[in-house]
């Protein structure tokens, strides 16, 4: 249907008019829900350039579009130009909207998510704390983004081994989300499954096993909007480690991703790709800084599965 109307739109209105950039975008927004990063990335490119050309720099529809540039960006492990694309974003949106706004804070989330790809925790943790007060004070102490906020700054106190706090902030996040969505919306998952793991390493392996069941049933409910959910509950989670050198504490949680895949064989094609990709990336890196530890072998065996 979004390419049927991008279509349209393009053989009657011309290739630079802002309703093609906005087919393009809704078209980009399908495809990286599914997973198609590699597909997303140009359409969100020509509809920010359609956008800059009509509007000026200076347009909070620009701002749009380079946050959703920098989040395919950053799926597609592109972290140096995901930052600049962020860092952009975030700057124009302060300059055009009140400090209080919550797209404000949604760019905040979204250049912290980068930076902690790339080890730079301490700059990111700053900006999940400002992105949750600025949350509260645009909408409230009790709504989605809120409870979103709580999840990410939690995840990352987590990572470092704040467990206490991060369990606090998650059962927060957690009861909130239940509240404000139902038991069964997908927005629980990572909360659940991020608990879940904090659970698991303070000693409550079966309080750690019924959170994680909930987040798996749910998932398995839903379409590709709860696969990707509980799938990136996992990489993220992946990543805060790897970047810390806590490669040992990162392998099952990737191979977690792997195995939950495995048990949704209706998922789309690139959820699959994407996770054996991580695998082999993630032994690469970790044979990288442990040399002889023999995790080129693993790294090698994940990529002959990539052409099965």
């Amino acid at each position: 249907m979004q390419r049927k109307a991008l279509r349209i739109r393009r053989k009657k209105l011309g290739g630079d008019h802002p309703m093609v950039a906005e087919s393009l975008n809704n078209l980009a927004l399908v495809l990286l829900g599914r997973g198609d990063f590699d597909s997303a990335e140009p359409l969100f490119g020509e509809a920010l350039a359609i956008s800059r050309r009509d509007l000026g720099d200076n347009h909070p529809l620009v701002a749009m579009a380079l946050n959703n540039l920098g989040a395919v960006l950053r799926d597609l492990g592109r972290l140096d130009e995901a930052e600049a694309t962020n860092r952009l974003a975030l700057a124009l949106r302060l300059k055009l909207l009140s400090k209080r706004h919550p797209d404000v804070a949604y760019s905040q989330n979204n250049l912290a998510i980068v930076l902690q790809r790339q080890g730079k925790l301490d700059e990111a943790a700053r900006l999940h704390r400002d992105a949750l007060a600025r949350t509260e004070l645009a909408l409230g102490k009790d709504n989605p983004d809120a409870a979103d906020a709580l999840d990410r700054l939690a995840l990352l106190l987590a990572a470092r081994g704040d467990l206490a706090e991060a369990e606090t902030l998650l059962t927060n996040a957690l009861g909130m989300t239940k509240r404000l969505m139902g038991n069964e919306h997908p927005d629980l998952i990572h909360s659940l499954w991020h608990l879940s793991w904090v659970l698991k390493q303070r000693g409550d392996p079966t309080d750690a096993g019924s959170l994680r069941r909930e987040a798996t049933a749910i998932s398995l409910k839903g379409g590709n909007y709860s696969v990707r959910a509980l799938t990136e509950s996992c990489y993220d989670l992946a990543d805060l480690l790897q970047v810390q050198g806590k490669f040992a504490d990162a392998e099952p949680v990737l191979l977690d991703a792997s195995a939950y895949l495995q048990s949704r064989p209706s998922a789309h094609r690139f959820f699959q790709r994407a996770v054996i990709e991580r695998l082999v990336h993630f032994y690469e890196a970790w044979d990288h800084a442990v040399p002889n530890s023999d995790k080129d072998t693993k790294a090698t065996d994940w990529r002959k599965n990539s052409k099965h």
